[in-house]
């Protein structure tokens, strides 16, 4: 009777384990679908739009001639229209640049950098895409890990940057991120505050992916400032972190 009991308790035990696994990997977000929706709770405008990713080839420094052939390849498979080259490399120092416009009509870099010092070598493959409207992101970072996965790790940070006209008082700065952070459900990691700019970063449980940052998961990124000359208050969404200035 035990034993029959016993069997039944594990089947229940693995069922609901099954069905809490599907929940959460159905409830859970990705980074760019995380932010997204924090954008758009904003109600801000979209200024720009900025994915960037790269890998690190580490003990592998690749020639000029190779690094044009992986920058070639990258940017075919990133379907980039009207492309122009550049090649500044020197002896021992691999760089390699390519520029051209996206389908959605923004712009894409392509970087191939390769250097040695003594007995160090390494090369660093860059993709940066600037768009200036909401696109899809989650196609665009599969899109970007397709074209750079074959080379190693792909790391990817995005950001959205939006406006507000005029200047928000610091308690309307505070409202719009209290609303960002509410909607992903997260909590506020580190703050800054200080005269005309906010900056808060966070983890939401409601976002799959997240980094350890000063012994603490984070995988958002929220920063509002004034700009008086262009008299719009700037709102910048990014996970995990803002890597571009503001």
């Amino acid at each position: 009777m035990f034993a029959q009991f016993k069997k039944i308790s594990l089947h229940l035990l693995l069922f609901i384990s099954i069905l809490c696994l599907q929940f959460f990997n159905t409830s859970a977000m990705t980074k760019e679908e995380g932010m997204l929706k924090a954008f758009k709770n904003s109600e801000a405008t979209v200024e720009e739009v900025n994915m960037n990713a790269y890998v690190n080839m580490n003990n592998v420094l690749k020639t000029p001639s190779e690094g044009k052939k992986i920058g070639l390849e990258i940017a075919k498979k990133m379907q980039i229209k009207d492309e122009t080259l550049k090649d500044t490399s020197a002896e021992g120092d691999t760089q390699i640049y390519i520029e051209g416009k996206s389908e959605e009509g923004g712009t894409i870099r392509i970087i191939v950098q390769g250097t040695e010092y003594e007995d160090i070598k390494e090369t660093n493959l860059v993709i940066d895409v600037v768009e200036n409207k909401l696109i899809d992101l989650n196609v665009l970072s599969e899109k970007i890990k397709e074209a750079l996965g074959s080379y190693g790790k792909v790391i990817i940070t995005s950001c959205i940057t939006g406006s507000y006209a005029g200047e928000l008082e610091d308690a309307e700065k505070e409202k719009v991120a209290k609303k960002i952070m509410e909607s992903l459900q997260a909590e506020e990691i580190e703050g800054f505050r200080e005269e005309n700019i906010i900056s808060i970063v966070g983890f939401s449980k409601k976002i799959k992916d997240y980094i350890s940052y000063d012994g603490h998961k984070v995988n958002i990124n929220i920063a509002l400032r004034y700009n008086s000359y262009e008299k719009k208050t700037y709102l910048w969404i990014a996970t995990p972190l803002i890597t571009i200035g503001y």
